[in-house]
């Protein structure tokens, strides 16, 4: 149980990132939530940063059809 319910902090953090673009923003409402958290804040930053330069998030954003303007 306790694997499901990191997974789900880790997925929430992932949404909240992926709708806010904004990887400061996101940081700063996991250090705020980080009482009730199942995983720690620490890892929880760093999996975030990693998913940020995957290409999992590359090719969701490109889905979503949100791009940096040139």
């Amino acid at each position: 149980m306790k694997k499901w319910v990191a997974a789900i902090d880790l997925t929430a953090d992932r949404a909240g990132f992926v709708l806010a673009h904004d990887l400061a923003a996101a940081t700063e409402v996991m250090r705020a939530t980080e009482e009730g958290a199942s995983v720690p804040v620490k890892d929880r930053m760093k999996e975030l940063v990693l998913f940020s330069v995957s290409e999992e998030y590359f090719s969701l954003r490109d889905k979503l059809q949100i791009r940096i303007d040139s």
